[in-house]
């Protein structure tokens, strides 16, 4: 934790053009051509299979998907920035365009059987929670607990309130991460011979809430009802749960297998999100929808 706390400043220094990069998440869209271009060309054409980017990955060169096309005029001046979630936004205006798409489950269209999750424990860093991410190229991770339950969902965008001085936050459990970054305190990790979780880490970038009370020496089941007289500590906690990510602070949307396209696309658009995943009756995540996932099916729909 003291190493990264010293890194952070010096790494913060650094230009953002001596960073290593493989590829991009953008392409360039000529604006004389815009006039003349279609939702779907702009779609296929500069999200879903860019001509211009391109990434280096285990010795082999691949185009991946793009979330966002600059408008440039020529040279570096930039017109605007058209996103994917611009089009989907266009998209839940035009439901009634979407057909059978639309009505899609999202079973069937496969996005609720897609194997393994990517995940990591509420014990895992954030630092190697980042790694996780990296190595499989993704920008966010589920935080499962040891029943594969979702508690949380951990993304590059949670890393927007971290401050240089304050680097050694990456070495925090993930699920301690994101409930001090929501301003209260993930419970479900044990107490620790120095403390338990951030104690004693200045954390002067996250808001704190009042500690709780002492875990109780008998822990309840983490889904069971506090018997009668259980302390506040537990009762609080219960309460927490109530909600899908209330342990770490977080109100976490997800999709069930039965919701249809448009239904998972205007959950997306309305909560400003890039991916939901769907969860089965025992809230394990099951599959993901992301806006790539919705508009590649709407490219290939509208063949």
């Amino acid at each position: 934790m003291k190493g990264l706390e010293l890194a952070g400043p010096p790494f913060a220094a650094r230009a953002v053009s001596e960073l290593p990069v493989f590829g991009g998440d953008g392409s360039f869209l000529p604006a004389a051509s815009a006039p003349r271009m279609t939702l779907l060309e702009l779609v296929n054409d500069y999200f879903l299979f860019p001509k211009e980017t391109h990434a280096t990955k285990g010795g082999r060169e691949t185009r991946p998907v793009v979330h966002r096309a600059a408008l440039h005029t020529g040279g570096t001046a930039l017109e605007a920035v058209v996103s994917q979630s611009d089009v989907a936004r266009f998209l839940t205006g035009h439901e009634g365009q979407l057909g059978r798409f639309g009505a899609a489950t999202v079973q069937e269209m496969g996005w609720a059987s897609r194997g393994a999750i990517v995940s990591v424990t509420p014990e895992t860093s954030a630092l190697a929670a980042l790694g996780t991410m990296r190595d499989a190229a993704i920008s966010g991770v589920a935080v499962v607990d040891a029943a594969g339950k979702l508690v949380g969902n951990f993304s590059v965008a949670d890393l927007r309130a971290l401050t240089p001085e304050h680097f050694g936050a990456l070495a925090l459990p993930v699920a301690e991460f994101l409930a001090l970054e929501h301003g209260t305190e993930y419970w479900g990790l044990g107490e620790t011979a120095g403390g338990r979780g951030g104690e004693g880490v200045g954390m002067g970038f996250l808001l704190r809430s009042p500690r709780p009370p002492p875990r109780p020496a008998d822990h309840s089941h983490p889904d069971a009802a506090p018997a009668a007289g259980a302390s506040a500590f537990a009762r609080s906690a219960a309460r927490r749960r109530a909600t899908l990510g209330g342990d770490v602070g977080q109100d976490i949307v997800c999709a069930a297998a039965t919701d249809t396209v448009a239904a998972a696309l205007a959950r997306l658009v309305a909560r400003r999100l890039h991916r939901l995943y769907v969860v089965d009756g025992n809230r394990k995540p099951v599959g993901v929808v992301t806006l790539t996932d919705v508009l590649r099916g709407a490219v290939e729909a509208a063949k």
